[in-house]
């Protein structure tokens, strides 16, 4: 097997150079996120409020409503943790995490899109929201197929809840 050593050496460079500087090294890419928010019946639901915060700091990175057609779009930065909070009045408020962090640093600079479908159920009882809710799904670097998934584990668990929640509101 022949190598060629110029890139043997520089990819060697790569995976071992320690930036200690203190430089910060700017990640430029970003995460695509279209949110889609359908009911039990798969109509979409319009005016739902969408808030992204940054888990970092707790600021509010984005607030907006979705369309008529009950979808909604906006772009992440990579290398962060959020939280899409979802919510309309007479529906159950919904809460999803999103971690952008990539595991290998040269996808970093890089631009991806997720789709992600919200069921928002009907409120059977109008409550007050937990001071930490549970997350309803959690989208996250799938590295065997590099790009952003669902975490499948949790997705299994957080669909088999999602049917029988749609189950006990028809």
């Amino acid at each position: 097997m022949k190598v060629n050593f110029n890139y043997a050496v520089l990819l060697c460079f790569l995976i071992f150079h320690d930036d200690s500087s203190g430089q910060n090294n700017s990640i430029y890419g970003t995460l695509g996120l279209s949110c889609k928010i359908i009911d039990a019946a798969n109509v979409p639901i319009d005016s739902c409020g969408i808030t992204i915060y940054d888990d970092a700091d707790k600021n509010v990175v984005s607030k907006m409503y979705s369309s008529t057609r009950g979808r909604s779009k906006c772009m992440l930065d990579l290398d962060k943790e959020y939280t899409v909070e979802v919510q309309k009045k007479g529906y159950a408020a919904k809460n999803i995490k999103i971690y952008t962090q990539i595991v290998i640093q040269e996808y970093l600079n890089e631009d991806y899109f997720a789709n992600l479908d919200i069921v928002l159920l009907k409120s059977i009882k109008e409550e007050k929201q937990e001071k930490s809710p549970k997350y309803a799904g959690i989208i996250i670097w799938d590295e065997e197929i590099k790009e952003f998934n669902y975490d499948e584990e949790k997705y299994l668990v957080f669909q088999e809840e999602q049917s029988r929640l749609r189950q006990e509101a028809m």
